[in-house]
């Protein structure tokens, strides 16, 4: 990074070329309980990474991103509200999950909903069903390459839901 530039002017220039905005209603940067902003976040570092030759570390950052797209989608939906739309302090016990287990909870959960159209663009099959986030411990871990254009197709998908569910203004 050249000195003057800061990490807010690299975002939208790694972003740009992947067709997803680095940044598009000017969230918070510094907020660590802001999902939409983490997605967009390690979105970014994930293509970043890949464009690199950084395939296992992109694979994995590109999986926490989906899995941060999601949860901003569930958190604006009012998932994380009590019976009475209060927020909670604490995301419920059933969203603490990772991928793939929140990508499946937010398939069953939306099933039946209006918002349900947002997950047009989520492939059938859960493509990160053989990610794990402890990846993140081993060294030596990696999710299976055979399945690895199938994450990036997925990372891609949930980055287009969080885009959907701006546009339609179900994340303000």
């Amino acid at each position: 990074m050249s000195a003057g530039r800061t990490h807010d002017q690299r975002v939208p220039n790694a972003c740009s070329e992947s067709g997803i905005s680095a940044n598009p209603i000017g969230v918070a940067m510094n907020h660590p309980s802001n999902f939409q902003h983490a997605a967009y976040r390690a979105h970014h570092a994930a293509v970043t990474l890949r464009d690199h030759e950084q395939a296992q570390a992109g694979d994995h950052v590109g999986g926490l991103a989906a899995e941060c797209a999601l949860k901003a989608v569930l958190e604006a939906l009012g998932f994380f509200n009590d019976d009475r739309g209060v927020p909670l302090d604490k995301v419920p016990e059933r969203f603490h999950e990772h991928l793939p287990i929140i990508w499946d909870e937010l398939v069953l959960v939306m099933g039946g909903r209006a918002e349900g159209r947002l997950l047009a663009s989520l492939p059938m099959q859960n493509p990160f069903s053989a990610w794990s986030i402890f990846g993140r411990y081993d060294g030596d871990w990696e999710a299976p390459h055979s399945a690895a254009e199938a994450r990036v197709e997925g990372e891609m998908a949930t980055m287009r839901v969080l885009e959907a569910a701006l546009l339609d203004g179900v994340l303000g």
